[in-house]
């Protein structure tokens, strides 16, 4: 009889340490898993936050250069414009005197109509970059969003741990 006692407590002093040193491991398991968690989080909102940033910086890239493109195209065809404005005037002031008045007269209008023709494009170019921002800020407030529904869901996967 007292071996039996005997027999069951040293089978329940090994339980008891088989349970200490399962639980022991969990805990660390547990652990290791938390630690990963968070790096995971933490680097997949930093991947997002740079491909945010990238992309930004290329569109603000890319609406740059079709602006400057826009204007250059615009200066050119204006210089081309008044070059070719002034060629026909001093011409025909050399062959009519009193012609070159009107015919000066109509490339300005010309000119002028070609003028408002173009600050209409760069108007329109400009609605369009502005256009642009409003994406990227859009963009920005989304990836913010995602950010904090992020945090959000990490406080709560904590919380629940």
């Amino acid at each position: 009889d007292e071996r039996v006692k005997a027999a069951q407590e040293e089978a329940r002093r090994e339980r008891d340490t088989m349970r200490k040193a399962h639980e022991k491991q969990l805990a660390s398991l547990r652990e290791a898993t938390e630690l990963e968690q968070e790096g995971w989080r933490a680097a997949v909102a930093e991947r997002a936050r740079r491909e945010l940033a990238e992309r930004e910086a290329a569109l603000k890239e890319a609406l740059t250069l079709e602006r400057d493109e826009q204007i250059q195209a615009v200066v050119l065809r204006l210089e081309s414009e008044a070059s070719e404005a002034r060629e026909v005037a001093r011409s025909e002031a050399a062959r009519r005197e009193a012609s070159a008045a009107a015919q000066s007269a109509a490339a300005l209008k010309d000119a002028k109509k070609t003028e408002a023709k173009l600050l209409q494009q760069v108007r329109a170019a400009d609605a369009r970059a502005a256009e642009a921002e409003e994406a990227m800020e859009s963009l920005r407030r989304d990836a913010d969003a995602r950010a904090s529904r992020i945090r959000w869901l990490e406080s709560q996967l904590t919380a629940a741990q």
